[in-house]
């Protein structure tokens, strides 16, 4: 059985689809970039990098820095805990293109 916020993930990840977007699951590794969001998605034509905690979970320092960094490169960065936390930030992609 997979963990809680696997499972979290997934089920966020499917809403993103079913909203038209693109969305993966990043796995951390060796390879990987550390503090790398838990999902990176396109949604109309935004970059979302979404670091998924399930509630009373924090996210860590370099978690948090790379959600800064995505932010000031252009993209939208967030910690998401449930399926209403992603539907904002969609909402906030649906309302600021014309």
């Amino acid at each position: 059985m997979s963990q809680p916020e696997s499972q979290l993930s997934r089920q966020l990840m499917d809403y993103i689809r079913a909203r038209g977007g693109f969305a993966m699951k990043i796995h951390g590794g060796p390879m990987t970039l550390a503090g790398a969001p838990d999902i990176v998605a396109c949604y109309r034509g935004r970059f979302l990098g979404l670091e998924t905690k399930l509630p009373g979970n924090d996210p860590t320092a370099v978690q948090l820095l790379r959600i800064d960094q995505i932010r000031k490169a252009g993209g939208i960065g967030q910690v998401v805990r449930s399926k209403a936390d992603v539907a904002k930030v969609l909402m906030h992609v649906d309302l600021s293109i014309p």
